[in-house]
């Protein structure tokens, strides 16, 4: 990627450098990477490190060594793509547990490869018109769940040159951070001191962790831009299915024949503000007039951005009546962190035997969660359980259900009602019953029970019928 830079370029260069012949700019380019110091601390901290090299500082991820090098070009050239070719001559380091980028005891990621890009790589210009791209190489990853480290230790690039004078001057998209599926609008300012032209203005949207295109705009049509005029030009269009994360926008100018006149990049985040409820507790389920009754909901952070502000509802309904709304603010929540907001009711207002329960759900930003519900009653809730014979039944198998193991401390268990799981009309409603399938397969049972005051409980099962044993197979059986 293109970031142009302007500058003084001095005659000697900290980091190794690949310089141009004569007037001609080096279009492949072949670097081997010096070998790797390993040192081990007390503590059993591997220390990875490449000589003049520099290491990775992201907060909360491992510290990985990297290489950069420079590439020199002549005036009147202008670098608008690195490609990588080739990379060589594997390592491995099995078993090594890096050091944590500040004072984190564990990185953030969890799983996969870090860094996750292979290069980068940034551009400078000096006064005169020449200059280089610093090219930033990561010959060395990470892999956090074996806590293997990989090295290659040559690598071989190919740059791509412009020599047109049309120059891509900025690049403004028009905020830093998108919600999931809204617009992205590009502002790209383009300068043309040649000859008037027309050009086309392509936007793509990278993944900074992948490195691979996940979207892309353009101009409806070419534009024209005067000669020695500046243009800005606007490319828009909507994101979608684009997962949350950082992204850099790559924006292409090309001419009526597709060359590629200068590209240049930004960077924008799509954020994805996301709370989860992980669960929501009644005490107590079963309750006497009077009771204050405590609803206790745990949530977490599962987008990758920080939440600023929120705020829990809690209904207490009886049948689809609301008899009390409470809203109970929270303060700011971490990306992947959790929060347990409570709340209460006087159920002096309650009646015996009815049922009540609680909605349960968060309003954060324009987002609102999913509801968790729970139901609570001055009745305790019946227990549903069943068993059947045989184990094993097979297509055509009388099966008997038994639920006569239920039960219902406060009461007593006036209805039961079963269905197979195989789209069949047949409901009975009796504690006992007898059932054949007339296909095989895995069919989930349900059993659903009613007390004598409206209470409900229900269980599944799993139910496995086999084929029925053609005679072939019996013969050989016996």
């Amino acid at each position: 990627m293109k970031r142009l830079l302007y500058g003084v370029l001095i005659a000697c260069f900290v980091f190794a450098a690949v310089s141009y012949g004569a007037d001609a700019p080096i279009k492949v380019v072949k670097v081997t990477i010096p070998d790797v110091n390993i040192s081990k601390d007390a503590e059993g901290i591997t220390k990875v490190t490449i000589p003049n090299g520099k290491v990775t500082s992201d907060v909360a991820m491992p510290e990985v060594p990297y290489y950069i090098t420079k590439v020199i070009y002549p005036k009147g050239y202008k670098i608008i793509k690195i490609d990588l070719m080739e990379q060589t001559d594997e390592q491995t380091f099995p078993k090594i547990i890096l050091p944590i980028v500040g004072n984190e005891k564990e990185p953030k990621k969890t799983s996969g490869t870090y860094p996750s890009k292979k290069f980068d790589w940034k551009d400078y210009k000096s006064a005169d018109g020449s200059g280089y791209a610093e090219l930033e190489i990561y010959p060395f990853s990470y892999e956090i769940v074996t806590q293997t480290g990989k090295l290659y230790k040559n690598y071989q690039f190919a740059v791509d040159y412009s020599t047109s004078p049309v120059e891509i001057s900025k690049v403004s998209p028009d905020k830093p951070k998108y919600y999931p599926n809204d617009k992205v609008k590009v502002a790209v300012d383009v300068n043309n001191p040649g000859p008037s032209q027309n050009v086309n203005v392509n936007v793509s949207l990278i993944s900074n962790e992948t490195n691979k295109k996940v979207d892309e705009f353009t101009v409806p049509k070419p534009e024209k831009i005067d000669n020695n005029k500046k243009k800005v030009i606007t490319v828009e269009g909507p994101i979608e299915n684009v997962p949350a994360g950082d992204y850099h926008v790559e924006v292409t100018v090309s001419d009526d024949q597709g060359k590629i006149l200068d590209t240049e990049v930004s960077y924008i985040t799509i954020y994805y503000p996301k709370i989860e409820l992980t669960s929501l507790e009644v005490t107590p389920k079963k309750f006497k007039l009077g009771d204050k009754i405590m609803f206790t909901l745990n949530v977490k952070n599962t987008g990758n951005v920080d939440i600023d502000a929120a705020k829990a509802i809690f209904q207490v309904m009886a049948d689809k009546d609301v008899l009390e709304e409470n809203a109970e603010m929270f303060p700011a929540l971490k990306a992947g962190a959790t929060a347990t907001i409570s709340s209460s009711w006087n159920s002096s207002v309650a009646k015996t035997g009815s049922l009540y329960h609680v909605v349960a759900y968060v309003l954060f930003d324009q987002w609102k969660t999913e509801d968790l519900k729970e139901v609570f009653s001055t009745n305790a809730m019946p227990t549903a359980k069943f068993s059947y014979t045989p184990s094993d039944p097979k297509v055509g198998t009388e099966i008997k259900f038994d639920a006569s193991m239920s039960t219902d401390e406060d009461g007593k268990i006036v209805k039961y009602k079963w269905d197979f799981g195989d789209n069949s009309d047949y409901a009975p409603t009796t504690s006992v019953v007898t059932y054949k399938y007339n296909t095989y397969g895995v069919f989930n049972v349900t059993l659903t029970i009613d007390d004598n005051e409206n209470g409900t409980g229900t269980t599944s099962k799993i139910i496995t019928i086999k084929k029925p044993q053609t005679q072939t197979q019996k013969s050989q059986n016996d």
